[in-house]
């Protein structure tokens, strides 16, 4: 038997309390005896109309338990996850699960090596944040897995004993790592560099990246490929095949306005609906709206008229109108632009994964719907007809969507319509973007790519003539 990570579909936090306290509820053990509990409730953010502060049950759908191999919880990793999590107003469960996750890997390392995660003995490389920090070196290095996972394991690992030591759970008959202080460079949105000081650990694993200039990717939150225009047709030209409205709708805002998968798919009827007075529709996204950003950042895109024509066109249309009726909560203003064939979200918004109503939920969707059905019938249908070898991912459409324009732009700026100092500000704002730094990538990628072909080409002939020589002589 192995530790595992189970998923809870529902999971309200309680504390113990009087008989005679509000909503107290009885609790009767095996053993005959019992106690009472009620909810435990935080307070939020808002007032109630008369000034006073209102309070919420702390209710969490699809919530993760760590298990031990003999099928009992484990306490502490439990407890840590917890107190990372109840006194959050906003937060993912997703980064929770993976939390979870993590400390079940570590729990099957010390199980399976026999040795007590709590004795940290006078030799340093026997202790148990050294020898996991080892052991996922050894694992980076023989390409078992990505650095950026062992990165986010070790830390996840550290914080767990950060929080029995704090809260006093737990005192390290040695130290568990050597902590010093460490300064990260930032650039805020106008370019501005700056410092913010911050504890390392030397059991940390460096999560070392470097900017390649000449990688055939841009780096804007992911690695990202910004497609060919001419696969950018094959794309459309399989969607037009294929004939999946919804499908075709959530490509095409994606590739006209560099939207990620969430704000995509979070989109509601009532966003479609109302009136807009521009030729060209700016949508408000982030907190506050119902669309989901990533980071929660408050963001504008701008969907194209003829677009928004095709959108207002679906969501009154008897299959659009047919999903909403069967969709949890119905035909309402609120309800998702996007539903599936079976009327269940494709992308479940932050604001609703906590809210559990009638539903059953066995896991959130995050779009897992979108890239099936691009990995089992858009690419087919294009690796069959073009290339054996294409793929693509959901947010290349945005990269495809910052070259496009990028490529646009640059006409009007070698014509001399435009600046660079233009073209970058009206780029960073249709991208998005926090930081300028992001959107000169893409300024740059064409000019960056042509160096590296050029110089690449004229290093192989060099070889090759060499070479020629050299077979000369022998």
């Amino acid at each position: 038997m192995m530790a595992s990570r189970i998923v809870l579909r529902e999971f309200t936090v309680t504390e113990t309390c009087a008989p005679d306290d509000p909503g107290a509820v009885r609790v009767d053990l095996p053993d005959g005896s019992n106690y009472f509990s009620r909810q435990k409730l935080l307070q939020t953010e808002k007032l109630r109309p008369d000034g006073k502060p209102s309070w919420t049950p702390r209710h969490f759908t699809v919530y993760p338990i760590v298990v031990k191999a003999d099928g009992t919880p484990w306490d502490e990793a439990n407890a840590w996850i917890l107190s990372s999590l109840e006194h959050q107003y906003t937060f993912t469960m997703s980064t929770y699960r993976t939390k979870a996750e993590d400390l079940q890997h570590f729990r099957n390392f010390i199980d399976t090596r026999e040795f007590d995660y709590l004795v940290f003995s006078d030799a340093k490389q026997s202790r148990p944040t050294y020898r996991y920090r080892g052991f996922l070196n050894v694992a980076v290095q023989a390409g078992g897995m990505a650095r950026t996972t062992a990165a986010r394991r070790m830390s996840n690992v550290i914080n767990f004993y950060r929080f029995l030591i704090n809260n006093k759970l737990f005192a390290p008959e040695n130290p568990p790592w050597i902590e010093t202080d460490a300064f990260i460079p930032l650039v805020n949105s106008v370019g501005f560099s700056s410092t913010i000081k911050t504890k390392t650990t030397d059991v940390g694993i460096k999560n070392v990246t470097s900017d390649n200039p000449y990688a055939d990717t841009i780096d804007d939150g992911g690695k990202l490929r910004s497609l060919p225009r001419k696969e950018q047709a094959w794309i459309l030209e399989a969607l037009g095949h294929l004939g999946n409205t919804e499908q075709t709708l959530i490509h095409l805002l994606a590739l006209t306005t560099g939207a990620r998968i969430q704000t995509v798919l979070t989109i509601r009827k009532r966003h479609i609906m109302q009136q807009y007075r521009d030729a060209d529709v700016q949508l408000r996204c982030g907190p506050g709206t119902g669309i989901d950003t990533k980071g929660n950042k408050l963001l504008t895109i701008q969907i194209p008229r003829w677009l928004m024509n095709r959108l207002r066109t679906y969501v009154t249309s008897e299959r659009a109108v047919n999903r909403r009726m069967k969709a949890l909560g119905g035909d309402i203003d609120d309800q998702y632009l996007f539903l599936s064939e079976r009327s269940a979200p494709m992308y479940e918004a932050k604001e609703r994964q906590n809210q559990s109503g009638e539903r059953k939920i066995r896991h959130v969707k995050n779009g897992q719907a979108v890239r099936a059905y691009m990995k089992d019938y858009i690419i087919k249908y294009i690796r069959d007809k073009y290339d054996s070898q294409f793929s693509y991912q959901f947010h290349d459409l945005r990269a495809s969507f910052g070259m496009n324009l990028v490529d646009d732009l640059k006409l009007k700026m070698d014509a001399g319509e435009m600046t660079y100092t233009q073209v970058l500000s009206y780029v960073q704002a249709r991208m998005c973007h926090s930081s300028p730094v992001t959107t000169e990538r893409y300024l740059r990628y064409r000019e960056n790519r042509a160096l590296f072909e050029n110089a690449q080409d004229q290093f192989e002939i060099k070889i090759e003539e060499m070479v020629a020589k050299m077979m000369v002589g022998s």
